[in-house]
């Protein structure tokens, strides 16, 4: 036995000489001997770090100085009360070892509940945690209710815009108490007003009004037949909804081939005449149609129409007694407006709709049509069915060519018109124009 065991008491060779001695049990017994915390105790004993470059330092005897190891374990302490993981693992072993915390010094219990904060924070209750998600809930929801109320008109027009059922029915009866609310505290006007200044004055409530008698009155225009020229071009004013959209690049591309035509365009997706929810077609023939002084109006509209819409407290549609006079009324009086401009109107047939069962919806508004063109002379109504096949009461979505081809010429939501589809039809309203206006045909280019 060499002179440094010699020189050991029994209790410190019990200690060390096996190395076993667990680290939670040096660290209680570093807290009995009033040392440094558990924590920093147990860290002093097991964490040596050496500097990059540093050799650790040693006592005469050979061993690393107690300098060295005090200074290397504050450091590893430093990054360990960083890791809340490390403060559970700690506090879990002084726990098993029977630990019992000194005076000013944190609990095991203090310490597993505790966040890292570097003093072991008191972590929320369930009944704390539980308050706080309801003031969250109780702040999303005030928040709802007021951003309701500020938007409590769009919300109603939304509901007014769907067909009626259920959907509408509940979006009624949300939207219409918070219209009046909104409306009687004045929550509506800051957006009303704020929508006003973008986009101008909103849509009149009022359909375009219907004639006691049909057809020209003492105060309608004479219309006109425009002499054109390149120097005095023909006037085209496109107008309609979605299924317009997509015709007119095309039909105004074919028309200007000829060098003789200026255009304007007034389409509005989903805008119909029963309902000015989207567009109402007699205010926007003031805004617009007067100001461009159109010679030739081409409207596709109608396939809006066919939904059901409650007129006097019944329901109507296509096929229901009292659709068709109705609706002859509301297609009257969107033409006496037109007529104001003196221009010639071509309002195209609505393409049989996929969703149209046997055809009862376009088949109606095609007689609505045919019957207001017989009272008004400038009205000329074009049948584009011939041109986009079907048999006129079955619907398809392709034509076979001449060459056996078949060509696509509806799109696949069953409403509008492939590209296919707007050439034949602008195909059709350039030779329906030409024979109006001759110059405009190829031929006569």
């Amino acid at each position: 036995m060499d002179e440094q065991s010699k020189s050991q008491s029994p209790g410190e060779r019990d200690d060390h000489s096996d190395g076993t001695m667990s680290r939670a049990e040096r660290r209680r017994r570093a807290a009995e001997s009033g040392g440094d915390t558990p924590t920093q105790a147990a860290d002093g004993v097991d964490d040596q770090r050496v500097g990059q470059g540093d050799e650790p330092r040693r006592s005469q005897g050979g061993q690393t100085s107690t300098a060295s190891r005090t200074g290397d374990a504050r450091s590893d302490r430093s990054a360990k009360r960083s890791s809340g993981f490390q403060r559970y693992a700690d506090a879990k072993e002084l726990a098993e070892a029977g630990y019992a915390p000194q005076e000013g010094f944190p609990g095991v219990d203090e310490i597993l509940s505790g966040v890292d904060t570097g003093t072991g924070g008191d972590a929320a209750t369930p009944e704390q945690a539980r308050r706080e998600v309801n003031s969250i809930i109780v702040v999303i929801a005030v928040f709802m209710i007021v951003g309701a109320l500020l938007n409590a008109t769009s919300l109603k027009r939304t509901a007014d815009n769907y067909q009626l059922g259920w959907k509408r029915d509940v979006g009624r009866a949300v939207a219409d108490p918070l219209d009046d609310v909104s409306s009687k505290l004045g929550l509506n006007k800051p957006r009303d007003e704020l929508a006003e200044a973008i986009h101008g004055p909103p849509p009149s409530e009022d359909l375009c009004s219907v004639a006691i008698e049909p057809g020209p009155d003492d105060d309608t225009p004479e219309p006109r037949i425009a002499e054109i020229s390149s120097e005095d071009p023909l006037r085209v004013m496109y107008a309609g909804d979605s299924i317009m959209e997509g015709l007119a690049p095309v039909l105004d591309a074919d028309l200007k081939d000829s060098g003789l035509v200026t255009s304007a365009q007034s389409t509005k997706q989903g805008s119909q005449l029963s309902s000015p929810a989207q567009l109402n077609w007699c205010d926007e023939v003031e805004k617009t149609f007067v100001a461009f002084e159109p010679d030739a109006v081409v409207v596709e509209l109608g396939a809006g129409d066919f939904f059901p819409s409650m007129v006097d407290g019944e329901i109507l549609e296509p096929g229901i007694d009292g659709w068709e006079e109705w609706m002859t009324g509301l297609v009257d009086g969107f033409v006496r407006k037109l007529s104001e401009t003196g221009a010639q109107i071509y309002w195209l047939s609505v393409p049989l709709l996929k969703d149209d069962k046997d055809g009862v919806g376009r088949d109606t508004f095609d007689r609505v049509l045919e019957t207001v063109a017989d009272d008004w002379p400038n009205l000329h109504y074009v049948d584009i069915a011939g041109v986009i096949g079907g048999d006129g009461t079955t619907y398809s979505p392709t034509i076979r060519q001449a060459d056996g081809q078949l060509v696509e010429v509806r799109t696949a939501d069953g409403i509008h018109l492939a590209p296919a589809g707007n050439a034949l039809v602008a195909d059709l309203v350039t030779e329906v124009l030409a024979q109006q206006w001759p110059q405009l045909s190829p031929a006569g280019s």
